[in-house]
């Protein structure tokens, strides 16, 4: 497989130029989908405007800390995803990656960098009788409890990985849309039925697949998305 691929073969959620050049760098394998991730390079160099080329992206992982998720990552290929944490401990500055009302993946300044919500998408029993949560971002933790469903979220502590808190996705619940006409709005949830959703944003009432929301609060969002 080639290492880059041709711009506009690229998701549509990378925020890049087109037609600036012909080739752009491929993900490497990691925790997020291609869909909802971007290389680490693209978000220093596209994103942040820190370098102008590969070679200068290499120099600041290897010279700066540059944490994502509160782990230091040296591959420039890595996929940087849905609400992760970029933190760039040289500047003191950090960033989290979300969507805008296009769908495309964008940063704003991580007022709450310590926290993650993450959408649990699978529960299994482990050894010991212990839960192992999987979530959107493929961090699993091990839990004691058996009160998580999936299709709820989690409130994490970066970079423990421990969970501070439950977000049940219920009447009432704040919740962030990845999918849909309404990708990248926030709402409110006013009513559940079966795989749909009935929520309120700006005074208006909406539907949508109960698989594109996105748990992040309880009566208000628990991070900040502007």
């Amino acid at each position: 497989m080639s290492r880059h691929l041709k711009r506009y073969n690229a998701p549509k959620s990378w925020a890049i130029k087109r037609k600036e050049r012909k080739y752009i760098m491929r993900l490497s394998p990691g925790p997020h989908n291609k869909k909802m991730s971007v290389p680490l390079n693209i978000v220093l160099r596209d994103m942040l405007s820190l370098s102008d080329t590969k070679k200068e992206t290499k120099r600041i992982l290897y010279a700066n800390e540059v944490l994502i998720d509160g782990v230091r990552r040296k591959d420039e290929k890595f996929p940087v995803g849905l609400f992760d944490v970029v933190d760039l401990k040289g500047s003191g500055k950090a960033y989290r990656v979300t969507l805008d009302g296009n769908g495309m993946i964008k940063l704003v300044e991580a007022k709450d960098p310590k926290v993650k919500p993450l959408k649990i998408i699978s529960k299994s029993l482990a050894k010991g009788g212990r839960v192992q949560l999987g979530f959107h971002d493929g961090k699993t933790i091990l839990t004691d409890g058996r009160k998580y469903r999936v299709g709820d979220s989690v409130l994490a502590e970066l970079p423990e990985m421990s969970i501070k808190k439950s977000l049940e996705l219920e009447k009432g619940a704040s919740i962030f849309l990845i999918g849909g006409k309404n990708i990248g709005v926030v709402g409110k949830v006013k009513d559940i039925a079966g795989r749909r959703i009935m929520y309120e944003s700006n005074g208006q009432t909406y539907q949508t697949l109960r698989s594109y929301a996105f748990v992040i609060g309880g009566d208000k969002p628990s991070i900040a998305l502007e």
